[in-house]
Formats: C-alpha cells, structure tokens, sequence
C-alpha cells in the first residue's frame, strides 16, 4: 500500500491532473490492485470531467467550519469529513464516499463541491488523515495536488507519501524549478521523487534525454507526450475508452502505443519504487 503524491512548483496547466488521471487509468486495467485517485481543487473538477459528464448540482446550504462541519451534499469528501469527525470511520468506508470507474480496480475521490474559500481552506487539512485512512484499504492512493494548498498542509503530505510525482512542463523556467529544488536541499526531503515531464513534444529540443542530461540525473526521467486523441478523450469524459481501445502491448511507433509504452514506464517506475 502506497501514497503517490502529485505536485509541481508551478500551476496545475502543465498537466498534472490528466497526466495523473492516465496513469491511474492505465495501471488499473493493467494490474490487479485497488487505486484511489483524490482530487483537492477549489472549483476545479478537471479529474472528474476525464471520467465524468459534469452536472450541474447546486450545493444546499453548505456550512463546513474548522471542527464543526455539516453539509448538504449526498457524497464526497464534505460528507467523508463529517464522518471522520463523528469517530465512525473505518479504512475500507472511504470507498462509500468515492465515485468508481471500475469496480474494485478504481475510484475517484472527487474534489470539494463548496464555492466559498474559507470553507474549502478548513477542508484541506483532512486530507491528512484521509489519506492515511484510505492507504490501509487502497493498494494505491494518488493524490493531486492543487496550487492553493497551503505550505504547511503541503509538506505534511509530501512527507508522508511514499513517491513524490514532480510534474514539469517544456520550459527553461519550469526545467530550472528543478535545478533550484535540487540547491536548495528541498529535492533531499522528497520521498522517491520522480520527474514527469508532461504534455511533451517528443521533437522538441526538450526532450526527455536533453532534460535528462541537463538535470544530471542518472535515470531517465518519464514523460506523459502529447497525444491529441487522449487529450480530446479526457475533454470527452470518455479516458477509460481510450485506455481500452489502445493497444497496450503495441511495440509500432504508433502515436497512441507509445503513449501508451511512456505511461506503462511511469507505471513500472512506481511499481519499482513502493515494491
């Protein structure tokens, strides 16, 4: 059992989220384990649109303080807090609170419904003991990471995670992100740091053995590239489609099987590392 936490330095656009949302995706229909997928933004439901036509449900009077909180909601984390704070909790209930996509193989935790900040910021510091919870009936939790965390709430996650997914996008500025976590000792504190370059042109001069080289790493670093029709599933809610119509074990040099062939390297490298 094992926390895989997905976080970068810069905003969410470099594509952590769908990026994460294709190897949850993948790993569930290729392994035999229970994932998690936990998304934490505030008015951001890009994890669960990659799965999920959005409707549009009105929150009901929603009133969720620091130590007091009740909701109007029929699921989702709101509803998982509030029985979190009643001391009825077990590892295996987190599951009655999470949407699946496949049966005993994937759930989505989705994000907090709440519209109103303050109520969203006394949300985040249950994720914590969410994701403890959730670690002791999930094979895998993953977790992404949105910008609006705060620091304190962030590192307590980071330092409880078991693999720590560093997404970058295709610039200078984000590659050096890297290179200034590295001097700054921060790169130290890190459990099992993987560098995922997302979205990435596999032509550019970016590449994964340019930025490999350049950031001295010993291993090649992993990327998510670019791929218009998973891109175009994800807008679709239809990502569970792709993954399935794909052909996994492909070894051409069609786009989609080494899309696929990167993510299943992401997979393996996780694997390696929680194993």
């Amino acid at each position: 059992m094992a926390i895989i936490a997905y976080s970068s330095k810069g905003k969410k656009e470099v594509g952590q989220t769908r990026g994460m949302a294709a190897v949850i995706t993948y790993m569930a229909i290729k392994h035999n384990c229970k994932i998690l997928g936990i998304e934490t933004g505030f008015g951001d439901n890009e994890l669960e649109k990659c799965f999920w036509e959005i409707e549009n449900k009105k929150v009901q009077n929603p009133n969720i303080m620091q130590g007091n909180i009740q909701v109007g909601l029929e699921n989702g984390v709101e509803d998982l807090i509030r029985t979190i704070t009643s001391n009825k909790i077990t590892p295996e209930t987190v599951s009655n609170y999470a949407k699946i996509v496949f049966k005993n193989r994937l759930d989505i935790l989705l994000a907090p419904k709440t519209k109103i900040k303050e109520e969203y910021t006394n949300i985040l510091p249950y994720y914590i003991e969410i994701l403890k919870l959730a670690n002791k009936y999930y094979d895998f939790v993953f977790i992404d990471l949105d910008r609006d965390i705060p620091n304190s709430i962030l590192q307590e996650i980071l330092k409880i995670a078991d693999v720590v997914a560093v997404n970058v996008k295709q610039s200078m500025d984000s590659i050096n992100d890297i290179v200034d976590l590295k001097q700054s000792g921060g790169w130290a504190s890190l459990n099992n740091p993987i560098i995922i370059l997302q979205n990435t042109d596999m032509k550019s001069k970016y590449n994964k053995r340019n930025v490999t080289r350049y950031l001295k790493e010993r291993t090649m670093i992993s990327v998510v590239p670019h791929n218009t029709l998973f891109f175009e599933a994800c807008d679709e809610s239809k990502i569970s489609e792709f993954f399935l119509k794909v052909r996994l074990n492909d070894n051409t040099m069609n786009k989609n099987s080494i899309f696929a062939r990167e993510i299943d390297n992401i997979v393996q490298e996780i694997l390696i590392r929680t194993n």
